[in-house]
């Protein structure tokens, strides 16, 4: 049973400067402080809202992340790592004349007012852009590992990244490939320009100690997942979820809420938010997959509906009941809702 906590709508465009909302996450700090981080559209550095509770209001922080020689920054995300520290993995553009990505993490020892100099993951002539949250694994021996999902722009693969020394050191897994074409379902084959390719991937752990990736094949609309049995080495043959009831013409996010007395991951409540289409309307709702059966049961939704789907979701697990949901109703509106689950 999911129960609504809080709700509340947040306009940024007077902590934006007018400008219109790339990126937003949330995450919870060590001393109870919620955030919000943020990236503007023609920005190079990446803003945070701080407040002490959920009656306060919303405070921008007078500190900010710098991209590295000014460059655009193309996605992020952040965690409090084993230490208590704040670790941001992002993106940023090589150069205006061409479209590589290099992917750099930067830490916080004081939850963002400082920074030391960001350091770059990725190999040259590689392109790297995180796409799915950062997670620290709960499970097994391998407890402790940072693992997050990247994609390759110019490869048109998926893979994952993982350290087991707090982002000290990346280690980078096989790409998870995308389904034969052969395979493709006849009412794929008609979207013009299928192209063999895997993006927008979103990682959880289940309680057995495999990880899950859920993706989507390159220009299709189509949620598919891929296992890993080797901490995220190696990933399956990908295959279809055909069963999803929404659409992912707009974004989605999943977190696993592990069931950490028992190692079969049927117990684990994997909870997905993302867009459902009502005739030409788009409503977020939330849905509880069963792994078994691959079913999913709408658990919420959010009354509003919207003339476009909602392309800027984050969903955040501080803990075993509580579930932290932010979501970009304009450029420059969120909304913010907990949820005890």
């Amino acid at each position: 049973m999911v129960e609504l906590i809080f709700q509340e709508s947040i306009s940024m465009y007077q902590f934006s400067r007018g400008k219109k909302i790339l990126h937003t996450r949330f995450q919870i700090l060590p001393h109870g402080q919620q955030m919000i981080s943020f990236y503007r559209q023609d920005s190079s550095e990446i803003n945070f809202l701080l407040r002490n509770s959920a009656e306060q209001p919303w405070k921008l922080a007078n500190f900010s992340l710098q991209a590295k020689n000014g460059r655009f920054i193309e996605n992020f995300f952040h965690i409090i790592d084993n230490s208590g520290n704040l670790l941001l993995i992002f993106s940023q553009k090589d150069s205006i004349q061409n479209n590589n990505y290099t992917l750099y993490s930067a830490l916080s020892h004081n939850y963002g007012k400082t920074w030391n100099t960001p350091i770059q993951i990725s190999p040259e002539e590689e392109s790297w852009i995180p796409t799915g949250s950062i997670s620290i694994l709960e499970t097994g021996f391998q407890t402790g590992k940072i693992i997050l999902p990247l994609f390759n722009p110019n490869l048109f693969r998926i893979f994952s990244l993982s350290s087991d020394d707090n982002g000290k050191h990346w280690n980078f897994s096989l790409f998870v490939e995308p389904e034969d074409l052969e395979k493709i379902n006849d009412d794929e084959k008609n979207i013009p320009h299928v192209f063999p390719g895997t993006k927008n991937a979103r990682l959880v752990e289940l309680s057995d100690s495999t990880l899950q990736i859920f993706c989507q094949n390159y220009n299709s609309i189509i949620l598919q997942t891929s296992t890993s049995t080797d901490i995220g080495h190696t990933w399956t043959e990908i295959s279809p979820l055909s069963r999803f009831p929404g659409t992912l013409e707009g974004d989605f996010d999943i977190q696993n809420i592990i069931n950490l007395n028992s190692v079969d991951s049927e117990h684990d409540k994997i909870i997905i938010v993302g867009n459902k289409k009502i005739n030409s309307k788009y409503q977020i709702v939330l849905w509880e997959m069963d792994l078994k059966t691959q079913e999913f049961k709408e658990i919420w939704c959010f009354k509003e509906l919207f003339d476009h789907p909602i392309k800027k979701t984050n969903l955040f697990r501080e803990n075993r009941t509580n579930l932290h949901l932010i979501f970009q109703k304009s450029s420059s509106e969120l909304m913010y809702l907990e949820f005890s689950v």
